[in-house]
């Protein structure tokens, strides 16, 4: 005999059940990063003390967005950083980079990644950044970039295009040796 479709199963009348955890994607990035940055930074400060590794200060500074009608956004990005290179030959100049910043969404921006720039042209290093990321519509960051050096200071340059709605900019930071 068929007594219809099955009844779903529930707890016992007066069971108080827990509340669902549920994390929107940019709370779980901002967890993620937040808890990422200072571990790459703790990891990579102790790496540089027993390799030797180029160390450099930075400090976030400017924007410029392509798209000025599409917001007011923030084009003046304090913040402070460390790179430190990876120290490895087969990777040239591959540094890891952690800091924090106030981003041109007009908030507070921690991240953690690398920066590459395999390609040299006297003063000029060319390649670009693979960054996790927090105050942003994306955690994960792969940005185009080149920076200028001498043996002392630096500048960083990240170019960024417009791609879709999202609005393309030039990003500027100084680099200040400190090994």
């Amino acid at each position: 005999m068929y007594h219809g479709p099955p009844k779903p199963l529930a707890p016992p009348p007066g069971t108080v059940l827990p509340e669902p955890i549920v994390m929107s994607q940019s709370s779980l990035a901002h967890t993620f990063a937040r808890t990422l940055a200072p571990l790459a930074l703790a990891a990579g400060c102790t790496f540089s003390l027993t390799v030797q590794a180029e160390t450099w200060l930075v400090i976030s500074g400017a924007s410029h967005h392509f798209r000025q009608e599409e917001r007011d956004w923030r084009e003046v990005n304090p913040g402070l950083g460390l790179e430190w290179s990876a120290n490895r030959p087969d990777w040239k100049n591959l540094y890891y980079v952690a800091g924090y910043f106030k981003n041109s969404y007009d908030k507070h921006a921690l991240h953690a990644g690398v920066r590459w720039m395999p390609w040299e042209w006297k003063a000029f290093r060319f390649g670009g950044y693979g960054l996790l990321s927090t105050g942003y519509p994306s955690a994960v960051l792969l940005l185009p970039g080149f920076s200028v050096e001498t043996r002392h200071v630096g500048i960083n340059v990240v170019l960024a295009p417009n791609i879709g709605d999202y609005s393309g900019y030039v990003g500027v930071q100084a680099r200040i040796r400190i090994d």
